[in-house]
């Protein structure tokens, strides 16, 4: 049990839901993976574990654009099924945002650390 074994250790516990590619460009089995997806989601609102959930912004980040993958500017590579540069930059964005604007770190310049996170995130798309 995760949570026990961060209460434990006086750790706090944040998961990072990574959206399949087929679920961000809606391709191949992308139904399954939201069905599973939105059960996981409501899982952890359920026991009240915290976490970010990258699906919308990886949405966003592909509609902004035109990438067709396994570039350095994509979401994914172009034959793996991981993140590929952007993703891997985007996804440290939203979980520093989420960090700071929920208080698990406290950071001397809060707002504007933010507000230039929040720039960094609207640059994020896809080449």
């Amino acid at each position: 049990d995760l949570r026990r074994l961060a209460d434990e250790n006086g750790a706090a516990l944040l998961l990072v839901l990574i959206p399949a590619r087929e679920q961000v460009y809606g391709s191949g089995r992308a139904g399954e993976f939201l069905a599973n997806h939105e059960r996981l989601r409501t899982f952890l609102q359920q026991e009240k574990i915290s976490f970010v959930d990258l699906l919308v912004p990886f949405k966003q980040a592909a509609s902004r654009s035109s990438g067709r993958g396994g570039q350095e500017g994509s979401l994914y590579w172009r034959h793996d099924s991981h993140a590929g540069p952007l993703g891997d930059r985007l996804a440290g964005l939203h979980v520093a945002r989420h960090l700071i604007a929920e208080g698990f770190i406290d950071v001397p310049d809060r707002q504007d650390r933010l507000l230039r996170i929040d720039v960094a995130i609207a640059g994020c798309r896809e080449k």
